[in-house]
């Protein structure tokens, strides 16, 4: 059994990837709670993943992302700073990201209407580039 998952929230038809994934994120709130002092059963009652921009965000790329045949060390770091969408004027992230992200904004409105602009570049030289374009607007 997972660490922080009841029996009662396991249903026949919850995946193992469910359960793990539920487990990491209540892992991550019962660390947050360290610092809240909420009591920890209606805590973990109000606070679900879903209600968490970061959380809906990451899992929608990771489904959505292109499986290569071959992991780079930058998608993780991509999915990451992609978190930041909802935060930040502009995110830049690696071709294959972006493409996620397209791909994701047409089949979900809500990971749409919660991401602001999600940018590609080649390199830094190129961010600048756009950023100062965007600037001179």
């Amino acid at each position: 059994m997972p660490e922080h998952v009841e029996w009662s929230e396991i249903g026949p038809d919850t995946t193992l990837s469910e359960m793990v994934d539920l487990s990491a994120f209540r892992r991550r709130l019962r660390l947050a709670n360290e610092y809240l002092g909420e009591p920890w059963a209606d805590l973990k009652r109000r606070v679900t993943e879903k209600r968490l921009p970061s959380t809906l965000i990451q899992s929608i790329l990771r489904d959505y992302v292109q499986d290569p045949p071959r992991r780079k060390g930058s998608e993780l770091t991509d999915r990451y700073l992609a978190c930041l969408a909802p935060y930040a004027d502009c995110t830049y992230v690696d071709k294959r990201t972006h493409d996620a992200v397209v791909r994701a904004r047409r089949k979900f409105p809500q990971f749409a209407s919660l991401t602001r602009s999600i940018e590609k570049a080649s390199g830094y030289a190129e961010i600048g580039r756009q950023v100062n374009e965007a600037a001179r607007r």
